[in-house]
């Protein structure tokens, strides 16, 4: 491997919502990069690798953990199971947080 991606690594090194955006600024330097738009209780959930039962869309509840998407207009995203290695499942503004699991229960926050 030649250029940035010798420089910052796997994906699965990073550990922090920060870190990844600017490793994928660096990735795609030469495009227009927008970082995610999302709620602060998105990057304390990636940052903290927290699972999470969120609401989208007014009525469909799911939960999983977080994860971001790898293009030069990244999203965040819900991941469902471990085993996941993508999701359709989009994180913006409009999605309503519904708890964080503690143990083996979900507390509401």
């Amino acid at each position: 491997m030649t250029g940035p991606e010798l420089a910052i690594g796997p994906p699965w090194r990073v550990r922090t919502w920060d870190k990844r955006v600017e490793q994928l600024r660096a990735r795609h330097r030469d495009k227009d990069f927008k970082p995610p738009d999302v709620p602060a209780w998105v990057v304390r959930a990636y940052d903290q690798r927290q699972r999470v039962k969120v609401r989208f869309y007014g009525t469909e509840i799911k939960s999983g953990t977080i994860g971001m998407s790898t293009g030069w207009q990244p999203v965040a995203l819900l991941i469902l199971t471990s085993r996941s290695m993508g999701s359709s499942w989009i994180i913006d503004q409009r999605t309503e947080l519904l708890g964080i699991k503690r143990g083996r229960v979900y507390v509401e926050v």
